[in-house]
Order: C-alpha cells, then sequence, then structure tokens
C-alpha cells in the first residue's frame, strides 16, 4: 500500500466517524445548549487524548515554548469559530444540511488564496465554483423561501453561524497541515488545538442562561462519549494521515463524510429533506471534491514537470 493510499484511508476513517458524531451531537443538542456543549467537548478531547498519553508532556510543552501565537489562533479558529459556530448552526438545520455546507471549507480556502495569495484560478475550478453554489442555493431552499414571501421572515442566524463554521473550519485546516507538516505529532496537535481553544472560549459559557445547563444527566454523559469518539479518535486519524497526502487531497478525500452522515441522518434521525435538496447536496459535494481533486492534480504535474 502506498503512503498516498495509506493517508487517504485514515481521512475515510476520520469522516466515518466524524459523521457518526454529528448525527449524536444533533441528537444531544435538543436538550443541550450549543456553546456550552462545544467548548467542554473541546477540553474533554483534549484531555482524554494528554490523559491516554501522559509521555506527550515534554512534546507539548515545547511544542507550546515554540509557537505560541501559531497554536493560540489555531485553537481559537478551531473551537471559537468552527466548533461553536457550527453547534449554533446544527441547533436550527437539519444534519444533512449543515454537513453538506460545512464541506464549503475548500471554496473558503480557494478564495482567500486567489485574494491574499494571488493564486490563479483555473477555468475549470471556476466551473465546479459555480456549480457548488448552485448546489448551495439548493441546500438552502426551505431556508431561502421567505425571501420571495412578504409574509415571512427570514432567519439569517442559522446561515450566520454556519458562515463562521465554514471560514474557521477552512483556517484550521491550513494551519493542521502547515503544523503536520513541521514535525509536530497528531496527539500534540490534538491537545493544543482543543485544549487552548476550549480555555480561550470559557468566557462564553456566560452567554448561556444557568436554566439552560438543567438538562438531563443522561444528555449530559454524552458528551464526553462524542468527546472521545468523535473528536478525540477521528482527529487522531485525520492529522495521522495528513503528512502523506496534500491538503488538496484531504479536502477531495473528506467529501465522503457529508454521504455517510446523509445515510446516518435518513436512517436514525427520520430527517426527510426536498428532493431538490438531495440534488443540491449531490451537486455541492461533487463539486467540492473535483475542485481538491483538481487542485491534487496541479501540484502532481507541479511535481513533474517543475517550472524552469
Amino acid at each position: 500500500m502506498s503512503a498516498t493510499q495509506r493517508g487517504s484511508l485514515y481521512v475515510i476513517a476520520a469522516c466515518m466517524v466524524w459523521s457518526c458524531g454529528t448525527v449524536a451531537m444533533k441528537f444531544y443538542l435538543n436538550y443541550l445548549p450549543a456553546i456550552p456543549t462545544a467548548v467542554i467537548n473541546a477540553l474533554l478531547a483534549s484531555a482524554i487524548v494528554f490523559l491516554f498519553q501522559p509521555t506527550l508532556k515534554s512534546d507539548v510543552i515545547a511544542a507550546w515554548r515554540r509557537a505560541p501565537r501559531k497554536f493560540l489562533w489555531f485553537g481559537l479558529t478551531g473551537v471559537g469559530f468552527g466548533a461553536v459556530g457550527y453547534n449554533l448552526a446544527l441547533v436550527h438545520m437539519p444534519v444533512s444540511v449543515a454537513i453538506s455546507l460545512v464541506r464549503l471549507q475548500p471554496l473558503f480556502i480557494l478564495f482567500l488564496a486567489a485574494v491574499w495569495l494571488k493564486e490563479k484560478l483555473q477555468g475549470s475550478q471556476f466551473i465546479f465554483i459555480i456549480a457548488a453554489l448552485c448546489g448551495t442555493v439548493f441546500v438552502l431552499w426551505p431556508q431561502l423561501l421567505p425571501l420571495f414571501s412578504q409574509d415571512q421572515k427570514m432567519d439569517f442566524w442559522p446561515l450566520l453561524f454556519m458562515a463562521v463554521s465554514i471560514l474557521g473550519y477552512a483556517t484550521v485546516s491550513v494551519q493542521g497541515k502547515a503544523l503536520s507538516n513541521d514535525g509536530y505529532r497528531p496527539a500534540v496537535l490534538i491537545i493544543l488545538r482543543f485544549g487552548l481553544g476550549g480555555l480561550i472560549c470559557l468566557p462564553l459559557l456566560c452567554l448561556t442562561p444557568i436554566a439552560d445547563y438543567a438538562a438531563p444527566w443522561w444528555a449530559w454523559a454524552l458528551v464526553p462519549c462524542g468527546a472521545a469518539f468523535s473528536t478525540a479518535l477521528g482527529f487522531m486519524l485525520y492529522y495521522r494521515g495528513l503528512p502523506y497526502i496534500s491538503a488538496s487531497l484531504a479536502a477531495f478525500v473528506e467529501q465522503a463524510s457529508p454521504l455517510f452522515t446523509i445515510i446516518l441522518g435518513t436512517i436514525i434521525l427520520h430527517e426527510k429533506l426536498f428532493t431538490v435538496q438531495y440534488i443540491g447536496a449531490a451537486v455541492l459535494v461533487i463539486s467540492m471534491g473535483m475542485l481538491g481533486w483538481l487542485e491534487h492534480r496541479a501540484r502532481l504535474i507541479d511535481e513533474i514537470v517543475p517550472e524552469k
């Protein structure tokens, strides 16, 4: 088995774990407040990885001393923007819609690279970008209907939360790849990302009314299970695979996650979407996957035929 195949399998396994965790999260967010759940989940995931690998203490301290600003930003974007924004959006929309929209990360990365890094987009990329935007409109069609009705008001908050989450996850994906290339071990990245992110976001707990914490005990008991399985295990597999594949190929492989989640959401949560939403989700996932594949192919060509 080649290194690329091994890395892809690790990422696919991470996607399957994340899909199960997302469906479970959608279930217990019906009973738990969104912001505390995201913060507590992050802190527990960091603690769980650290407890199972206590020999990493020196590596964690060395990594923190080497690049404190990088890891602070890594934690803030991953938990403060990504996880908190995603939880807030997930409360107000079906899990199938949420997981499809969060796959727009590669699109955000492409635009950021074009604006800040002056990278040029190919014509074929524009085609799939337009297709992805059309798929997004189809997925969000029920939420967009109030725009065409004078009797209904559109709730923009879920879309705003999702946009913040996508931007946070897109940023942290690039950071994670860069830190992984610098030689940091997967467990170290998880401990610092979720540990620092959870600590930074602790003041956000004050935004949740005290009455909202009075949830069933079994719902709170699901949070550490999600932290251990979905967050800790999922990201251990993901960061284990990243050194073997490019970020663009990882973005392509990650498109398996919406497929798994939509299937689980339909079977377990009995979610029913309009036909146009299923079509939109398929168009969106395929378009994002093709964008990642085009980027990966371009990198391979550059390696085979170096610039003179």
